[in-house]
């Protein structure tokens, strides 16, 4: 085991060594800050842009420390890497108090400390207000339903929030966070362009189609992970396939994956590996009890895999019964 003068060699090295003579900044580490009294203010260094705290076990007595300092300073500090500390939920609002009046941090990453909803609900007041933060990592934590719908409130109701990258995989969030984060999407004000909601293993499919309707009418999102939770695979294709569209195609796409989904046929009916234009896009969107009538009779389109209906979608030209008050379960215009 290193003892502690190997510790300090390390640390003098990598202080060296991300030292930036060019610019007159550099990151800073352990060494450069004392967090051993939380009511008292500590100097962060001038020149410090990064702060990197890895694995320092500062606890939360460390983390009010710097945010009292933090509070108290002249060093314009970019990037504050606080992972794997033993931050708990009182450290988070210390901290949450400096974010929130702070106008340089735009990366926080918060992994693998002890908060839970609590801290989340803290942080989230910071980010109702924010607005430089850039990337914010909450993963590894016990983040909640609670925690995730506070967040999705104060990105939601924050219209000069500047948070592209969320990452909140490996905590617990339910449907509830997923439909929140969602509705927070919907209204296509937020900017945010990637989510990690990854593991979090009580969000199912009813979480992917409210992702599916809020992409719909959101033009910044390209990423969203959801393996690891209850989504089914075809599900989440689906979401993947309207992200990787544009605009216009997106909202179409998003309105014909709905529709399956009132239909009960989404994890059955494969579209998203056709090449499907946004005038095919349109007229599956646009299906009525009329057109499913005429519809029965025409050629699966694009490589024999779908044809041109929804709800009596037939594959392969395999006959659906319209007069089934089942076969479209939801739908009350057919």
């Amino acid at each position: 085991m290193m003892g502690w003068r190997g510790r300090l060699a390390v640390l003098l090295i990598y202080t060296a060594l991300t030292t930036r003579p060019a610019t007159g900044r550099r990151s800073c580490g352990p060494m450069d800050f004392d967090w051993s009294d939380p009511e008292v203010t500590t100097p962060i260094p001038s020149d410090c842009s990064d702060m990197n705290l890895f694995n320092a076990r500062i606890g939360d007595d460390g983390a009010k420390a710097l945010a009292l300092a933090l509070m108290n300073t002249d060093a314009e500090i970019e990037s504050l890497n606080l992972r794997d500390n033993r931050i708990g939920d009182d450290g988070a609002a210390a901290l949450a108090k400096a974010l929130a009046q702070n106008k340089h941090v735009q990366f926080l990453q918060l992994r693998g400390n002890d908060l839970g909803d609590k801290g989340a609900i803290a942080l989230a007041g910071a980010l109702h207000t924010n607005t430089v933060l850039t990337d914010v990592y909450l993963t590894w934590l016990d983040i909640g339903d609670d925690g995730a719908v506070a967040i999705a409130d104060a990105l939601g109701n924050n219209p000069d929030s500047n948070v592209r990258v969320l990452h909140l995989s490996w905590n617990k969030i339910g449907v509830g966070g997923a439909k929140a984060l969602a509705k927070a999407l919907d209204g296509g004000s937020l900017r945010l362009r990637e989510l990690n909601l990854q593991n979090n293993r009580a969000i199912n499919n009813d979480g992917a189609v409210a992702f599916m309707r809020a992409i719909e009418h959101n033009q910044h999102m390209t990423k969203l992970w959801l393996s690891g939770t209850q989504v089914d695979d075809a599900y989440a294709s689906h979401v993947n396939a309207l992200l990787a569209r544009g605009p216009e195609s997106r909202a179409k796409l998003a309105e014909v994956a709905v529709l399956l989904e009132d239909c009960g046929l989404l994890g059955t009916l494969d579209i998203v590996h056709e090449d499907l234009g946004v005038e095919e896009l349109e007229d599956l969107a646009h299906v009525s009890r009329a057109d499913l009538k005429e519809a029965r009779g025409i050629k699966p389109v694009k490589r024999n895999k779908l044809i041109k209906c929804i709800c009596g979608l037939v594959v392969q030209g395999a006959p659906l019964d319209m007069e089934d008050p089942t076969m479209c379960p939801g739908r009350t215009d057919l």
